[in-house]
């Protein structure tokens, strides 16, 4: 086997192929499947798709081994915009955009794989990298629906690591993620005149609901649970006329929310009273989300307790971001463990401590050894 990869040699490489949400990310794709290709993963399938305006995205799974069962890291490959995107070392810190969100967590799998002989392994060890987590989740609705090594897996009752930052602590919990888009069309007009019609006078009506619909799931109890910080749904409130000018009656107002809901919460009371204000002040509206799951495995599970037996982790907890899990996580059970903090992510100075992505190679070899190469893993890890 080739020698062990030098996580900060190839988070760095990874760092360096830009892969904004709004751009193709083939560059990182590619340079991710020349590793896994080194690391004898076979068989490897590329699953592309096409934004609109032709962007080309590329989702990549792979597997080394055989046999039932298996474990899968689970990575994406976009990331949100920045300025540069060139990957600097200063002091204990690697910079750059990506570094913990989440291309220095996948280069420690990669690390970590590279530690672990082949043909060592009793189980198969999957990995899966999606295109567009930052932006909707649409790499992983497209693994779910066309990826035949994922449906083999779930098949087997494989399970799933999300490689998020959490600074190496267990997270069984996150909440999940709808986008609520309504639209309200006018007519442009000079304002001195009676022949505009104002799209933002017919958004308030629903804009009133909407806020209601905000107190209600802010300040009512019922709604809240003590694990999350903060203990309430999200339920942010963005409001467009597209920089109409003052002179001008609004022709297009957009109302959008972005709604956080917790595990075992029902969406469709909400959304019924979205739809019902929608379809009564007349506003398009479109939702998205509506069909997946905020992720959440009981912390007492045989899935969670031997994570934390093999890794050492010091404690579980719930997290208030969604990951890929809102998707994959239907599937087979999954937690989010990976190095870094996330209070590192999306800043214009985005890094992550060099202390801890050794100590995330050497927890993801301890999981790949647990789950993939004992004896008999199921005498290890329960299902």
């Amino acid at each position: 086997m080739a020698p062990s990869l030098d996580v900060v040699h190839v988070a760095s490489e990874l760092i360096d192929c830009a892969s904004p949400s709004l751009s193709s990310n083939r560059a990182v794709a590619e340079r991710v499947a020349r590793y896994l290709e080194q690391l004898g993963f076979e068989p490897i399938e590329w699953l592309q798709y096409e934004w609109p305006g032709g962007v080309d995205k590329y989702c990549v799974v792979a597997r080394r081994g055989s046999g039932q069962r298996g474990l899968a890291f689970i990575s994406h490959l976009d990331t949100v915009p920045a300025a540069q995107y060139h990957a600097r070392i200063d002091g204990n810190r690697l910079y750059g955009r990506g570094a913990c969100d989440m291309k220095g967590p996948l280069a420690a799998f990669l690390a970590a794989a590279s530690r672990v002989e082949p043909a060592d392994q009793t189980a198969p060890l999957y990995t899966v990298c999606t295109a567009d987590e930052e932006v909707g989740y649409h790499g992983a609705r497209t693994v779910a629906t066309r990826s035949q090594l994922f449906q083999e897996l779930a098949r087997q009752g494989g399970r799933g690591i999300i490689t998020e930052p959490t600074e190496l602590a267990v997270v069984h919990g996150h909440k999940g993620t709808v986008l609520i888009e309504a639209v309200a069309h006018g007519v442009a007009a000079h304002s001195s005149t009676s022949a505009g019609d104002s799209a933002v006078l017919k958004a308030i009506p629903f804009l009133s609901v909407v806020k209601e619909l905000y107190d209600e799931l802010r300040f009512n109890p019922e709604w809240h649970d003590e694990r999350f910080d903060p203990p309430w749904p999200g339920w942010n409130i963005v409001v467009s006329d597209h920089d109409t000018p003052v002179n001008v009656t609004a022709e297009r107002c957009m109302v959008r929310v972005g709604w956080r809901p917790m595990p075992g919460q029902p969406l469709e009371p909400i959304l019924d009273r979205v739809r019902r204000a929608a379809e009564r002040w007349g506003l398009e509206l479109h939702i998205a989300g509506a069909d997946l799951q905020p992720l959440f495995i009981d912390p007492d599970s045989p899935l969670v307790q031997s994570i934390l037996k093999l890794t050492g982790a010091a404690e579980t907890r719930v997290v208030s971001y969604g990951t890929d899990a809102c998707v994959l996580g239907q599937y087979m059970p999954m937690v989010v463990f990976g190095p870094g903090s996330i209070e590192q992510a999306h800043r214009s100075d985005e890094y992550i401590d060099l202390d801890q992505l050794a100590a995330g190679v050497t927890a993801y070899e301890a999981l790949i050894r647990g789950f993939c190469c004992a004896s008999n893993p199921s005498e290890h890890v329960p299902a």
